[in-house]
């Protein structure tokens, strides 16, 4: 039995052949999303094309919403895919949707939506139906179906583990993020999956330093939806933190894993950042505004070194 052959028999309707994306044209939508797609559609060549008309014509992206709103308006429901994230908003008791196709329109969505799939109040991408409500005005999300189910059991991980060696399973994690295995050395091995420790050890702090173009921010963004990532710019505590206007907690206590890129060109918009940081990476909690909070967030730093190799 083929290699590929017993990936496909441990985990079945999960394999993805990765040679299939090298040239496939799927930059606008991150790559598990690409995946979960290939594989619900048979994982083979013809899934490709099948995905790729599938994305075009629901996925709409943001910078439409005029266009967004002018079906919704002429047709009175749409079916895309997109991310969803719901808001509770305690003032009113009701929920509300953010789509990066609708911009800062929001639409409504029925208190059920949260309770069936906990995830979309951080963020899931799904297949999901939109309406348009003539009386009100109002936009609603009438259906979901995430690609992203919520991991209730590692039996079955645990059992197509058992059909692998060590070393098996090793070069199965590396395939499975896109890395060929076989010119690795099994030290280099090793380091590449040190790479993705962040997503699995809560409060680990890693710093790469890597040329340019070799993946740095690529492998973390597009391997989990959990993972967050700041290229550059300012950064401010009520970002970073809690935001104290709106009480709402910042990145660090909502995403799994916090990767800066390039942190040298990142501009700490105020001095008290860095200690707060320093005190949250030694103790996993920070205090802001009176309030004091917990997370495991790793904070994780991509940088390229000047004029040498990385060590």
């Amino acid at each position: 039995m083929s290699f590929a052959e017993k990936a496909q028999q441990a985990f079945p309707g999960q394999v993805v052949e990765k040679r299939l994306l090298q040239d496939a044209l799927f930059h606008r939508v991150p790559r598990f999303v690409v995946e979960y797609l290939l594989a619900k559609a048979g994982g083979g060549p013809e899934a490709v094309e099948k995905v790729r008309r599938l994305l075009e014509e629901r996925y709409i992206g943001p910078g439409h919403q005029e266009w967004l709103k002018d079906q919704l308006l002429r047709k009175g429901r749409l079916v895309l895919i997109d991310r969803l994230e719901v808001k509770v908003d305690l003032a009113t008791a009701s929920y509300q949707a953010r789509l990066p196709s609708l911009g800062e329109y929001t639409a409504d969505v029925d208190p059920s939506l949260p309770e069936r799939h906990p995830g979309v109040l951080y963020g899931l991408w799904g297949t999901l139906e939109l309406s348009y409500e003539a009386g009100t005005g109002r936009v609603r999300v009438r259906q979901f179906i995430p690609f992203q189910a919520s991991l209730t059991s590692l039996d079955p991980f645990l059992r197509g583990r058992a059909a692998f060696s060590e070393e098996e399973w090793t070069d199965f994690l590396l395939a499975s993020v896109g890395l060929n295995p076989e010119p690795l050395t099994p030290r280099q091995k090793l380091l590449y999956l040190a790479r993705m420790a962040p997503l699995v050890e809560p409060n680990l702090h890693l710093m790469e330093l890597g040329p340019r173009q070799t993946g740095k921010t690529y492998l973390l963004r597009n391997l989990s939806p959990e993972a967050h990532v700041i290229s550059g710019g300012k950064v401010s505590p009520a970002v970073l933190y809690y935001d104290l206007r709106t009480r709402k907690p910042g990145l660090i206590p909502t995403y799994q894993v916090l990767v800066f890129d390039e942190v040298a060109h990142t501009a700490w918009e105020d001095p008290s950042i860095l200690s707060i940081l320093k005190d949250y990476m030694e103790s996993g909690q920070f205090s802001r505004g009176g309030r004091t909070l917990v997370a495991e967030a790793p904070w994780s730093s991509w940088a390229t070194p000047t004029g040498r190799s990385p060590p």
